[in-house]
C-alpha cells in the first residue's frame, strides 16, 4: 500500500484504487469486512453497482456480457497515473476486443485521491470512448469505523443528513446486490436521520435513490456513534444517491457510506439475462462524454484535546 501524509493525515490505497487506510490525528478511521480474499475496506463500483441482472449478465447486440458484482474493477490492479505527497491517481482503459464477454463499451475511468488537511476528497472520472451510448453504474465502497461496548452494543448509531430528503426520493433495500422496484423502505430516513442497528443488515443494505432532478447536487450527512471518537462528515457531489451498509449482528465493526449512480433495477418479469436496453436505472454516457462526481470525507473529533 503507497502511503500518503499532509501534516497529522495520511491515507493509503489498495492496488485497486480502494481507500484502505485514513488516519487523522492518530485514530484509524476506515473498517473492514471479511472478503472472500480477505479483509475488505472498499472498491470502485464500474461500470456497474450491485448486480446489473438476477444472473449478472446482459445482452447487446446478440451477444452476452458478464461485468460481475460491482463491476469489474474490483481487485483489479489499476495503473498509477499520478503520485505526490497528497495525492495518487488510479486510471483503467477498458478495450473490449481485449476483455471479451465483459462490457461492450470502450472507456476510461480514473479515481483521483487527494489528502488535505484532516480530509480526504475523491474523485471519479469516466469517458465514453466508444461511438455509441454507453449505459453504466458507478459508486464508492468505503468503509468506516463502527465502534461498540463490549457486548457488541453500538448504541445511539445514526446517518443524520443536513436536509431532508426530497419528495419523490426511493429507499430500496438490496438482497445480495439485486435491486428489486417492489423492495422498498422509503421511511428509513424518517425525520432525517436512520438510526443504526447490526440487525437493519440481515437483509443486505439501503439504497437511497433521489428523484431525477436531484440527481447530481451536493448531498451531505454525518455518521455519528457514541463508540468513535469522531463523528464523520460526507459530502456527495454527482452522485444519484448513497447506500448504507453493513454486516448484521457481530460482524458489524464497520459501516459503508457508498455514493451511487446508475442503480440498475431488476425486473423478474425480464428473466435473469435481459437486454441491456430493457433494465431500468442505468446511466446513459454519450460518445467522447465525460462522468464526473465525488466523496470527501472529514472526522470531526468529539474532544477538543484531539
Amino acid at each position: 500500500m503507497d502511503r500518503l501524509i499532509c501534516g497529522n493525515t495520511s491515507a493509503a490505497f489498495a492496488p485497486d484504487s480502494a481507500l484502505s487506510s485514513f488516519v487523522v490525528r492518530g485514530h484509524e478511521i476506515m473498517g473492514a469486512w471479511q472478503g472472500s480474499k480477505g479483509p475488505c475496506s472498499g472498491m470502485t463500483m464500474w461500470p456497474v453497482v450491485g448486480l446489473v441482472s438476477a444472473s449478472s449478465k446482459f445482452i447487446y447486440d446478440g451477444q452476452v456480457f458478464e461485468p460481475g458484482k460491482h463491476g469489474y474493477l474490483r481487485g483489479k490492479p489499476l495503473a498509477v497515473e499520478k503520485r505526490s505527497d497528497s495525492q495518487m491517481i488510479f486510471s483503467h482503459d477498458h478495450d473490449p476486443a481485449t476483455q471479451a464477454g465483459v462490457y461492450p463499451f470502450a472507456n476510461q475511468i480514473t479515481i483521483d485521491h487527494v489528502l488535505g488537511a484532516d480530509a480526504v476528497l475523491t474523485t471519479v472520472s469516466a469517458a465514453n470512448k466508444s461511438s455509441v451510448p454507453l449505459r453504466f453504474g458507478a459508486g464508492l465502497h468505503p468503509a468506516f469505523v463502527w465502534g461498540a461496548d463490549e457486548n457488541g452494543d453500538h448504541g445511539d448509531s445514526r446517518v443524520t443528513l443536513s436536509e431532508s430528503l426530497p419528495q419523490g426520493t426511493k429507499i430500496y433495500r438490496t438482497v445480495d446486490g439485486k435491486v428489486q422496484e417492489d423492495a422498498r423502505e422509503d421511511n428509513a430516513f424518517e425525520g432525517g436521520a436512520m438510526h443504526l442497528k447490526a440487525e437493519n443488515f440481515v437483509n443486505d443494505a439501503y439504497f437511497v435513490v433521489l428523484p431525477e432532478e436531484h440527481c447530481g447536487k451536493e448531498v451531505k450527512l454525518v455518521f455519528s456513534c457514541p463508540h468513535n471518537a469522531f463523528d464523520l462528515e460526507v459530502t456527495l457531489t454527482g452522485w444519484d444517491g448513497f447506500g448504507i451498509w453493513s454486516k448484521p449482528n457481530a460482524a458489524s465493526t464497520f459501516l459503508c457510506i457508498e455514493p451511487l449512480a446508475g442503480v440498475a433495477l431488476i425486473d423478474k418479469e425480464q428473466g435473469d439475462t435481459p437486454r441491456l436496453a430493457e433494465i431500468k436505472g442505468l446511466r446513459s454516457l454519450a460518445p467522447a462524454a465525460m462522468f464526473k462526481a465525488s466523496m470527501n470525507m472529514r472526522p470531526i473529533f468529539k474532544s477538543s484535546s484531539e
